[in-house]
């Protein structure tokens, strides 16, 4: 199951940091929500991110498939009501990829395309007569 944790020995959070992760799993469900439903400061939460690399990907396997699972439901709404412009907007703001490539950008994670940098543009102001 994807976002799930190691049991760590003598973990005192392993159990507030797993009901972290099925919060998170939820559609929409945000970091702050989710930490409050499982009773743990977000403060918190985020410092057992810092010093536990495991729950800090853990945590991103869990936010993807929040929003995986958004989509899914999303494109059955749409295709049932034929709002597609809804089902865009939404895949737009989650999925970052998705957006990119609608505005011809390039992915920042792919070193083997060439990239060429934006001309750059100079206004001088014209002397004083």
């Amino acid at each position: 199951m994807a976002g799930k944790i190691k049991k760590i020995k003598n973990d005192p959070n392993a159990a507030a940091k797993a009901e972290i992760l099925k919060n998170l799993r939820e559609p929409l469900a945000t970091f702050d929500a989710a930490c409050m439903l499982a009773g743990v400061a977000t403060r918190t939460a985020h410092d057992w991110q810092a010093a536990d690399p495991a729950f800090r990907a853990s945590c991103a396997r869990a936010r993807a498939a929040s929003s995986l699972e958004m989509l899914r439901l999303a494109r059955v709404a749409a295709i049932q009501s034929g709002d597609l412009a809804t089902l865009r907007w939404l895949t737009d703001r989650l999925d970052p990829e998705v957006r990119r490539a609608s505005q011809g950008l390039p992915d920042p994670n792919d070193n083997d395309k060439p990239t060429t940098a934006a001309p750059t543009i100079i206004i001088q102001q014209a002397p004083p007569k």
